[in-house]
């Protein structure tokens, strides 16, 4: 690229006029920040020439290192107590590279070098402001600066740039900020995080704001961006020499007034000329800077760079196999439904009705089986492209920005359909606090708006409630309206209406003080309550049916879903159901709470990383949540993995040390609840186009092999034998090959002692959480798992929370009993046992919550409640023992009929042949040949 004309010359006049004007250090500084890896470095490498600041595909700026002009190269490196100085490029990458001199940590760098560049400014690289070894927000620790470019990665911006962006302007001003999306993921930039990231800083800003983009490996590029930071530069330089001219006019009659004093012509002489050079000067840099050519315009024009789809157009299904060792969970599944649908089926079984129905609860337990795997990180790291892959098309919408807008399950079906099921109930929060301060949910308080402004929508809604502090009140639509309108005044950066109906306070917000906001009458919540449960099927097969989905995640029905079910034909989907989530560090908090009220119900769980941006602060903070989803689950290490997305951008040597990093920093602080096996680095996108099917293959087969160890061996093998245990006939005979009825006894006592001790002290447990309640809202809690509390400084706003519910307590319980009664149902007439009926508990707390409420009568009749279930569950926990005793010391068969028929019989030993085959072929023993 050619610099035009008129911009070279008029950045050869800005020269002119600084060498005259300004001295060296009078130049502006330019500071480069953003996260770390989104390209710092790099552009600064590229504007100098040459490799000085280190670049690495982990963390590698351990201190701002600023750049002055020198006519030789010396860098001064800072360490906590002393200075070192390196008199070559390669000496200072000794230092950087190290980090820590006799362990002693970098402060800061300066550098000289001899550049035309840093003539015109200083530069200044930072280190990330989301690495993991960041302990305080970066803004705050720099030096002020006149001039601040702030990378952004592709995706755009997540919550804590958000926070930090904040803390930028305050500092800083908007005005002395620009703003760029560093495209270096490959051709794939779709435009979403330019428009979303531009929304998002204008709200921050409170000024429209220009995002441009760039991508710092492409030379063009940095031609481009250099052209833009001299035309800043020179900017702040004409300002600071038209200040000095105005200062040095208003110098030239006291200049002249002083000469004018002298009688000695010779002393007139000496101190009139130096005025008389000073008017001339300021004259002809005054005739410069009116002749000088504007060249923002010409340079803006350069800047525009357009974008592409980040999916391959071609239109071709790839087809995934989950095809992995002989224990095929899939298959052996598939196996064992057949068998036992064979069996029902059969005439020559169907007289014995006792064996038919543990027959047909087998089959409804193994073809109800839900694994759930649950892919977790943040936004844009690729969770939903993965699953695009997973179904061999790209179903699910993925862009540069957020898009996951509720709980995905996908699951496998024999056609392609979505179904969307929308909550009967939303709490919207009207705010927000951070930093002792509340901040208006704007995205939310604008989809209410729409709610009730819609007539449509409207007549679905049958209630509405407004919450502060507390306390719920019923309100008018009406009513809500003048609500908002209130709460947008209140945070408005500008009250008044201007000409031609212009209301700035519609859009541009600020942050006010908790306090104040607490003390006043504007609701902290907003319940609605809409008059059915809504689903909404879409076929999935034609393009409408795609179009409609995605358009479904940026409309205001988004807020309102409550999760979403694609099913799919994909052979992947038989392993497992797959839940995409929401990015946790998305700057929408509705998101992460959708996310994490989710994560306990799942099996196992993908925690997705960006390979360009590894390992970063929000990230940390998924790992933790997803710790504490695992932390009462059995072998633990083994349910989590690590997905490093993007790998088609790393090299080999760059894989290495993002994987040497993860051990440092994840692997070994986590006390072996990280496997190190459990690594994994993929690119998604390449598995979706079928560029490379080779690595997506093997960590779909290494999943599956995990699942089978983690679940399905010991439930399979299980089922397979209650399924012969079943037959008639074979279930006497197998019961005494392993077993003698005194073992049993015996064992059926200790099992049932343990039974009622556990769930007196499960029950114990929740009485002691219901005893602790000392709200009406903790009840609606317990009876919703979901609560709103006090939250942010001095307690005074409220968000939604999930807690323990009485259908988690029903599950506790339940899953105990349903548990004993599998292993013993030979020996049980009732199908089932009676446990705690969510449906009954919960009519229960709805009568607690009337007008009458009072909390100390709530808690003693809900405990009571609670030991009397639990009475008639040890009651008939007890009269199950004795009829398994009955029938054990009876040493008979439980009674299926008169006789068996040598018909039945044969066909009992047949299916127990096949059963034994597949087990053999799965276990490499029988159990019956034990």
């Amino acid at each position: 690229m050619q610099t035009q004309p008129s911009i070279a010359h008029f950045f050869s006049q800005v020269d002119e006029l600084t060498e005259i004007h300004l001295t060296q250090e009078e130049i502006p500084d330019l500071i480069v920040m953003g996260p770390y890896n989104s390209g710092k470095s790099t552009l600064i490498n590229n504007l100098l020439g040459q490799r000085l600041s280190p670049v690495d595909i982990i963390p590698a700026t351990p201190a701002p290192i600023r750049f002055s002009y020198g006519e030789r190269f010396l860098a001064q490196i800072n360490f906590t107590d002393r200075q070192v100085h390196a008199l070559t490029a390669d000496e200072l990458a000794g230092f950087l590279t190290r980090k820590k001199l006799s362990g002693l940590e970098i402060t800061g760098v300066e550098v000289q070098l001899r550049h035309n560049l840093l003539k015109k400014m200083h530069l200044l690289d930072t280190p990330g402001i989301d690495a993991i070894h960041e302990s305080s927000p970066l803004p705050g620790r720099l030096p002020q600066s006149d001039l601040v470019v702030y990378l952004l990665q592709q995706r755009g911006l997540n919550d804590l740039e958000r926070r930090q962006i904040q803390q930028l302007v305050h500092r800083n001003g908007p005005g002395n900020i620009s703003f760029w999306i560093n495209c270096n993921l490959g051709n794939n930039h779709d435009g979403t995080s330019l428009e979303e990231s531009r929304r998002i800083l204008r709200q921050i800003c409170g000024i429209e704001v220009t995002v441009h983009l760039i991508n710092t490996m492409d030379i063009e590029d940095i031609r481009k961006f250099q052209l833009f930071i001299e035309n800043q530069a020179a900017v702040f330089k004409l300002q600071e020499i038209t200040d000095k001219l105005k200062k040095r006019d208003l110098q030239i009659p006291e200049m002249i007034a002083e000469s004018m004093r002298e009688y000695d012509d010779a002393k007139f002489l000496v101190q009139f000329w130096p005025a008389i050079e000073q008017a001339r000067l300021i004259v002809q840099s005054q005739n410069t800077l009116k002749t000088m050519p504007p060249v923002t315009q010409q340079i803006a024009s350069l800047l525009k760079k357009p974008t592409h789809s980040i999916i391959d157009p071609d239109g071709v299904t790839i087809v995934y196999n989950a095809t992995g060792p002989r224990q095929d969970p899939v298959v052996i599944r598939e196996k064992i439904i057949s068998l036992l649908e064979q069996a029902i089926a059969d005439p020559s079984l169907r007289p014995y009705k006792k064996s038919i129905g543990q027959l047909e609860s087998l089959h409804s337990q193994i073809t109800k089986e839900n694994y759930l795997v649950t892919a977790a990180g943040g936004f844009s790291s690729g969770k939903s492209t993965f699953f695009n892959a997973l179904m061999g098309e790209a179903m699910l919408p993925a862009e540069n920005r957020p898009t996951t807008f509720a709980i995905t399950r996908l699951k496998y079906g024999s056609h392609k359909k979505a179904t969307i099921n929308y909550a009967r109930q939303v709490t919207i929060p009207t705010h927000y606090i951070e930093n002792q301060q509340a901040a208006l949910c704007q995205r939310e308080m604008f989809t209410l708006e729409h709610w009730i402004t819609d007539p449509e929508l409207l007549g679905q809604i049958y209630a509405m409630e407004k919450s502060k502090n507390g306390r719920l009140t019923r309100i008018t639509a009406a009513e809500l309206l003048k609500e908002i309108e209130l709460l947008k005044k209140s945070f408005a950066r500008v009250k008044r209406n201007f000409p031609n109906n212009k209301r700035p306070w519609k859009s541009l917000f600020k942050k006010i003080s908790a306090q104040k906001f607490s003390t006043g009458a504007l609701a902290d919540n907003i319940i609605v309550h809409f008059k059915d449960t809504a689903h909404q099927t879409l076929e999935l097969d034609s393009p409408a049916g795609r179009a409609a989905l995605a358009k479904i995640a940026g409309s205001h029905l988004a807020l309102r879903v409550s999760d979403m079910v694609i099913e799919h034909p994909a052979k992947s989907l038989r392993l497992a159901t797959f839940v995409d989530t929401p990015g946790l560090d998305s700057v929408y908090r509705h998101h992460r709470e959708i996310t994490t009220r989710y994560l306990p119900s799942s099996d196992c769980f993908l925690f997705f990383l960006n390979g360009k941006h590894i390992l970063t602060q929000p990230d940390m903070g998924i790992l933790q949540m997803l710790h504490r989803a695992m932390q009462n689950k059995l072998q633990a290490d083994r349910r989590l993995f690590i997905v490093v997305n993007f790998a088609d951008t790393l090299t080999a040597r760059e894989q290495d040390k993002i994987y040497n990093y993860l051990q440092e920093y994840l692997v070994k602080p986590s006390s072996r609840t990280i496997n190190p096996k459990n690594i994994y680095f993929i690119s998604a996108l390449d598995a979706l186009t079928g560029r490379n099917k080779t690595t997506f293959t093997r960590f779909i087969r290494y999943l599956q092999e995990s699942i089978w160890e983690l679940r399905c061996a010991a439930n399979y093998r299980q089922a397979i034998q209650n399924f012969k245990s079943a037959l008639p006939g074979v279930s006497q005979e197998t019961e005494n090959s392993l077993f003698t009825e005194d073992k049993q006894l015996v064992s059926l006592k200790s099992e049932v002692e343990a039974l009622l001790k556990e769930i007196r002290q499960r029950t114990a447990n929740w009485q002691e959480q219901i005893a602790s309640f000392n709200s009406r809202e903790d009840l609606r809690g317990f009876r919703d798992g979901q609560k709103l509390i006090k939250q942010g400084f001095l307690n005074l706003s409220r968000k939604t929370v999930t807690v323990p519910s009485c259908r988690d307590m029903s599950a506790s319980i339940n899953s105990l009993l349903s548990g004993f009664h599998s292993k013993w149902s030979n020996h049980i007439n009732s199908p089932t046992i009676s446990g705690l009926n969510v449906t009954d508990l919960q009519r229960t707390i709805d009568e607690l919550l009337e007008a009458n409420f009072e909390l100390t009568r709530a808690r003693g009749i809900l405990i009571q409640y609670v030991n009397t279930k639990a009475n008639l569950i040890y009651s008939s926990v007890e009269t199950m023992q004795n009829t398994i005793e009955s029938k054990l010391n009876s040493n008979l068969p439980a009674p299926e009929g008169p006789n068996i028929s040598p018909e039945t019989l044969a066909a009992a030993h047949r299916y127990t042949a096949e059963i034994n085959k597949l087990e053999e072929a799965t276990y490499g023993i029988r159990r019956d040949s034990m």
